[in-house]
């Protein structure tokens, strides 16, 4: 994963980018509630915050294919 740099020339992963105020706009629309923890991980350093929160969302991404297929198993076999 590649980091985000002060000259907002880096390009994160999820093809947006990013320098502080951009982190700070994305931090207010997904909540400061929700990133908090990511937050205070990092102690108050909003870009690392920021790679762990999308570090986080792409292993959740990596569950999805097999969280579907075991929703839709567990239907079946309470439908059946």
């Amino acid at each position: 994963m590649r980091g985000v740099t002060e000259d907002c020339d880096s390009k994160v992963d999820i093809n947006f980018y990013f320098c502080n105020m951009n982190i700070k706009k994305v931090i207010k629309t997904i909540s400061k509630e929700r990133f908090e923890p990511y937050r205070k991980r990092y102690e108050n350093d909003l870009k690392r915050g920021f790679l762990l929160y999308q570090a986080n969302i792409q292993i959740s991404q990596s569950f999805y294919s097999s969280l579907s297929i075991l929703e839709i198993s567990l239907r079946n076999a309470i439908n059946n």
